[in-house]
């Protein structure tokens, strides 16, 4: 999985390339993951996209 960074450099755009395509819906994860995010001693579930 890449995130918006490596995706841009994957597809050789730039970065502001790549958010307009996803704004404009030509672009979409296609899977997501969840992770535990640890903040002062609590854990925090998040989805992660990208």
């Amino acid at each position: 999985m890449l995130g918006p960074e490596l995706a841009a450099q994957h597809l050789e755009i730039r970065r502001r390339d790549l958010e307009y395509c996803i704004e404009a819906g030509w672009l979409a994860p296609v899977s997501h993951v969840r992770r535990t995010v640890w903040s002062g001693g609590r854990g925090h579930r998040k989805d992660v996209g990208s």
